[in-house]
């Protein structure tokens, strides 16, 4: 009976095409008031239907709208392209909500939100502009980079005080550039300065007043004197300094030392001092980055030499010579990839016991190296991983 009603008002719809639109666009406010009015009484009814025939018609609806949108491309385009230009403030307030809603309740999205914008103006500040994308500028995913930051976390943090401030120490934190960004001086350094290794979670007070006073708040480094964004605090300064420097005489020096007072003196002292330490702390800080890569490296091969250490055991078991040329030519391949990383492996011709690890021995009176049991390797001409052998003595 169902089947027959649908079948009738198709057929009749069909007959009366005509008509029936007429009708609609004759009667088109009253009808748009009788569906809003039904919308707004049966909302949780209405919403049931939708979500159950959009799951029994997935497919096609996804085909429907796919097709739809290939043949409707350009006014589509162009409608969107009206609708953006009429509605740009509407579009702007939105996208800032919806932004700032869902920092609230992710602490990724927030993440991400918050390192673009330091690094974005870590570029402007300088002069530059941001060519390319923040995963690619800071080295790692934003999922990893949230791993790295909560390993780097002091006990009292966590994500509900990131970015908070109320002028006291362990109540908020940021994200510090270890060696500040003010010491980058070209663009080359701006990227290297916000690679990860150089961001840190810091305690805001730290960051925001300790930190930035002592960077900001410069001296002269002639005559000593407080500044701000300054290396002289007058041309005469600066050239002074210059002769101090550059100009390598005797003559110049006294003068120089009898117009600065002693106080000023040993203001220079300190500042000199404190480049030196600086000068150190980024020596430091570029060894336990390669110790770092190295690490890394070590850890993302252990899958590949486990795999090459087994290929070579499984060749010893296989006859098949066309087999036996397969996975040769995948030994090669996976020896080509170390080779590429600075990954060689150990030759065992001779018995050594720095270098080998014997698993047994046995009493033959042959003295020398019976069976390798798993390879060893060098990672630039460093051992990390020893070849495991039975010995033969």
């Amino acid at each position: 009976m169902k089947k027959d009603r649908k079948e009738y008002f198709k057929n009749y719809y069909k007959e009366n095409k005509e008509r029936i639109q007429q009708y609609y666009y004759d009667n088109r406010e009253y009808k748009l008031e009788k569906v809003k009015k039904y919308s707004e009484n049966n909302k949780e009814r209405k919403a049931l239907y939708n979500k159950k025939y959009f799951e029994e018609n997935k497919e096609k609806i996804i085909l429907y709208n796919k097709n739809y949108f290939q043949e409707n491309k350009k006014r589509l385009d162009e409608y969107s392209k009206i609708y953006s230009e009429e509605n740009k403030d509407r579009i702007k307030e939105y996208q800032k909500n919806y932004k700032n809603n869902r920092a609230l309740n992710d602490n990724l999205f927030r993440l991400g939100k918050n390192i673009r914008t330091l690094i974005y103006h870590s570029f402007k500040n300088n002069g530059y502009k941001k060519a390319s994308k923040t995963f690619e500028i800071i080295g790692c995913s934003f999922e990893e980079f949230r791993l790295y930051l909560e390993s780097k976390f002091e006990p009292w943090m966590n994500w509900d005080n990131h970015g908070l401030y109320n002028g006291e120490f362990n109540y908020g934190w940021d994200i510090d550039h270890i060696i500040p960004i003010i010491s980058a001086k070209n663009e080359q350094d701006i990227v290297k300065l916000n690679h990860f290794s150089n961001l840190q979670p810091l305690c805001s007070k730290a960051n925001r007043y300790v930190k930035r006073n002592i960077i900001d708040d410069t001296v002269c480094l002639c005559c000593g004197k407080k500044l701000v964004n300054k290396k002289y605090c007058n041309d005469k300064c600066r050239k002074k300094y210059y002769y101090m420097n550059e100009k390598n005489t005797t003559e110049t020096e006294e003068i120089i030392d009898q117009d600065i007072p002693k106080e000023e003196v040993d203001w220079k002292d300190k500042y000199i001092r404190l480049y030196a330490e600086m000068e150190n702390y980024k020596k430091r800080h570029q060894k336990d980055k390669e110790l770092l890569a190295e690490s890394l490296t070590i850890k993302s091969m252990e899958v590949i030499l486990d795999l090459d250490n087994d290929l070579s055991i499984a060749l010893k078991s296989i006859k098949d010579e066309e087999l036996l040329n397969g996975i040769n030519l995948i030994i090669k391949k996976v020896k080509d990839t170390l080779k590429h990383k600075g990954i060689e492996e150990i030759q065992v011709d001779k018995y050594d016991e720095n270098i080998h690890e014997v698993i047994s021995v046995i009493e033959n009176g042959e003295n020398r190296i019976g069976e390798v049991i798993s390879k060893g390797y060098y990672l630039n001409g460093k051992i990390i991983r020893y070849p495991k052998v039975i010995l033969f003595k």
